[in-house]
C-alpha cells in the first residue's frame, strides 16, 4: 500500500514495532493528509495513542524519512 508510492522499506520489525525507511516522503499537505488516513486505518494506535489528530500524524509524515507502526 505505501511501499511503492514512497518507498517505503521495513527495516526492523518486533513484537509490536514496525520501523521504516521512506525513499519518497510526501512533500506536500494534501498528499501527507491521504497518507495520514491510510496509516490510521492500518494501526488506529498511532493516533488513538500517541498523534492525537490524522492532522498531528500528517504533520509528522511531511518529508519524514522513517515511519513507526506501534501496537499495544
Amino acid at each position: 500500500m505505501f511501499a511503492k508510492e514512497f518507498g517505503a522499506e521495513i527495516v526492523g520489525v518486533s513484537g509490536d514495532v514496525i520501523e521504516c525507511i521512506v525513499k519518497n516522503p510526501p512533500r506536500d499537505k494534501d498528499t501527507a493528509i491521504k497518507l495520514a488516513w491510510q496509516q490510521y486505518w492500518y494501526c488506529t494506535d498511532i493516533v488513538e495513542q500517541a498523534c492525537e489528530t490524522i492532522a498531528n500524524l500528517a504533520a509528522t509524515l511531511l518529508n519524514a524519512e522513517v515511519w513507526y507502526f506501534w501496537w499495544d
